[in-house]
């Protein structure tokens, strides 16, 4: 039996709508490696203001990328393109914990919108349960395998050879391993 609340709404409404508010906009966080570490973990820009790469963006996103949360998530994503003309963006995913059939829908639009421009939507840090989803729903190959990591840094390698390289040779931001190694 469900308790009433003022208003005559359930608690069990109530219970899903503080859900839905709490999850519908997911937490980005937009990382680069840490150059003073061997391992080269990946740190918050805006914590620790540290310089990005002018071509490849990697965004962290913690929760679930669900029904609830897609309309927010694709709005960052394509307002992070449209201001800074990146179009090559690293999904690391070892923080989603779900993606729904809505979810998976926006990331292969996103994919294919990027894909267009000459760029990338790029997934790496899966859960196996993820992958077990993005193969099953055939999202795995409206997206493109190629653009699926199981780490960053194999991720990172392999992106790097994408970019632009004239813009490389001139950049005075070496953010990546692949930057310090290529032009010298």
């Amino acid at each position: 039996m469900d308790v009433q609340l003022a208003y005559g709404c359930p608690i069990s409404v109530f219970s899903l709508v503080i859900f839905l508010a709490k999850t519908s906009k997911p937490n980005i966080t937009l990382l680069v490696p840490d150059e003073s570490e061997p391992r080269r973990p990946l740190l918050n820009v805006e914590t620790y203001a540290l310089d990005e790469c002018p071509q490849l963006k990697l965004l962290r996103i913690d929760r679930a990328i669900y029904f609830g949360s897609v309309s927010y998530l694709q709005n960052k994503l394509q307002q992070l393109e449209s201001t800074t003309g990146i179009n090559h963006i690293l999904l690391v995913a070892s923080r989603v914990n779900y993606i729904d059939m809505a979810g998976g829908e926006m990331l292969a639009r996103e994919a294919k919108r990027l894909q267009s421009l000459g760029g990338g939507l790029y997934i790496c840090g899966l859960k196996a349960e993820l992958w077990q989803f993005f193969a099953e729903s055939g999202f795995l190959k409206a997206i493109g395998s190629k653009f699926f990591y199981d780490n960053k840094a194999q991720a990172i390698h392999s992106i790097y050879k994408d970019l632009n390289h004239q813009h490389c040779q001139q950049c005075h931001k070496p953010v990546f391993n692949e930057c310090r190694t290529a032009w010298k």
